[in-house]
């Protein structure tokens, strides 16, 4: 299964007048403002956190879940000093160095990355609201056959669109409308109704 073109859109507003965040123009790379082509994304995993409840009444028991948001672990083969800086709150300075800020204020982000299934169907995922914890860094003596990968986790929130919807994410699938063919300029949203 394919992972790659992973892009983060920073929100400048948690709820704009569609229910949805703001989000800015321009997505952050996190290998960099570089136009080369992209060689980061190694994997992407979401899970589900949901919450559940048992009601008893009239000797039925019943089990009332929900889904609460959903957790994120992204591998990559590193990060980029000036990503660092809106990913995580560090601060990178003048000659380049990268101070780790702890307990910051954590900014969010529109999460969009491009995949393929397992028969080879296309899509592109857009996470309308999602933050990320510092990383924890393990190195190891270079062997000659080692890639020494970054872990990075985070979590993702439900939001409320205008309708009253509880919204997730969005999937586009190649060939269908809302589908692009270069880097994403905006939040896919879908269809206006």
């Amino acid at each position: 299964m394919g992972f790659r073109k992973l892009r983060l859109f920073e929100i400048t507003t948690e709820v704009g007048a569609d229910g949805y965040p703001v989000y800015s123009a321009t997505p952050t790379r996190l290998q960099g403002t570089s136009t080369d082509e992209d060689f980061n994304s190694v994997s992407i995993k979401l899970t589900s956190v949901k919450k559940s409840k048992t009601l008893v009444a009239d000797d039925i028991e019943k089990v009332h879940e929900i889904e609460v948001g959903y957790d994120i672990e992204l591998e990559v083969l590193g990060v980029d000093p000036a990503a660092t800086e809106s990913v995580f709150g560090f601060v990178k300075d003048t000659a380049g160095n990268v101070k780790e800020v702890v307990n910051g204020t954590k900014k969010k982000f529109g999460l969009f990355f491009e995949g393929k299934t397992a028969s080879g169907t296309v899509f592109q995922k857009y996470l309308y609201k999602v933050s990320f914890s510092t990383p924890d860094i393990e190195q190891q003596a270079d062997s000659g056959e080692n890639v020494v990968t970054l872990k990075i986790t985070g979590k993702g929130e439900i939001i409320t669109d205008s309708t009253g919807t509880q919204v997730k994410a969005y999937t586009v699938y190649e060939g269908n409308s809302g589908f692009v063919t270069t880097d994403p300029t905006t939040m896919h949203k879908g269809p206006v109704s």
